[in-house]
């Protein structure tokens, strides 16, 4: 077998070092927000490493890998992933992953009407009563609706993505595809330096009764703008789901008090 020159070898050996050290700073850039969380709350040690193995067998999992594969993947033995895998199927996930079943149906339905049995099949970890709710759901708040025909099929009615509810379960889907969004910019700008992902944070100082300035900002202006850019991709052949993220928050206010 072929060796490359040694100082080539050495060269190779620091780029992958570097770029090494670049994954583990990003890492731990994404990581510190649960970890700030769990310091808050006084989450214990071990209960917080366990809440990050558990979400690295979903991700694996989803991925469709069995827990040979995953086992082999995380470096450890299959009775570990037996027991993540366990702890994954008990009822922790389940408010989240009901809230966010309309969703997924309602993206399904962008490509295309679809019928009620098509949505199941391309949903296999879904079972069809599930789907028929998640439809009478988005029908129930306009988002779908019905092609009568000799076979049903659903079609969507607006594509921009904002489902209206306030249960902690839709907080914690809406949490979970904020940040989806924002780690898919991170991907896109800083592993893939695609110009397409951008990210823009803006520190200012404002008054406390124009707080409410900034929300209607985005319901009066940015969102019937967005609503009118998804419209122009109906018909369109050439199309790109976007993802935005905005936030706002008073700034500080941890900081101060952090030693309470």
């Amino acid at each position: 077998m072929l060796k490359a020159p040694e100082g080539q070898q050495e060269q190779e050996e620091a780029v992958e070092n570097t770029f090494l050290e670049f994954v583990s700073r990003m890492i731990y850039s994404l990581s510190l927000p649960s970890v700030r969380l769990a310091d808050l709350q006084s989450i214990p040690f071990k209960d917080l490493t366990g809440l990050v193995q558990r979400a690295y067998y979903q991700t694996k999992s989803d991925r469709g890998l069995t827990h040979k594969e995953i086992a082999k993947e995380l470096k450890t033995s299959t009775r570990t992933v037996d027991r993540l895998a366990k702890a994954t199927r008990q009822n922790f996930f389940t408010p989240e992953r009901e809230h966010a079943l309309p969703r997924r149906v309602e993206f399904l339905l962008w490509s295309g009407p679809k019928s009620a049995a098509r949505l199941a099949q391309l949903l296999p970890d879904v079972d069809e009563a599930s789907v028929a709710e998640a439809l009478g759901t988005l029908m129930a708040s306009g988002r779908v609706e019905e092609m009568p025909g000799r076979t049903v099929l659903y079609r969507e009615t607006r594509r921009a993505n904002r489902l209206p509810d306030d249960s902690m379960a839709a907080r914690v889907d809406g949490l979970n595809n904020m940040l989806e969004t924002i780690f898919e910019t991170v991907w896109m700008r800083f592993f893939k330096t695609d110009p397409r992902a951008g990210a823009r944070t803006v520190g200012l100082r404002v008054r406390r009764e124009d707080l409410g300035e900034i929300e209607r900002l985005y319901e009066e202006t940015m969102w019937p703008v967005l609503l009118e850019l998804d419209e122009r991709a109906r018909d369109a052949e050439d199309v790109v789901e976007v993802g935005m993220v905005m936030c706002w928050s008073p700034m500080g206010e941890l900081k101060q008090n952090k030693k309470e």
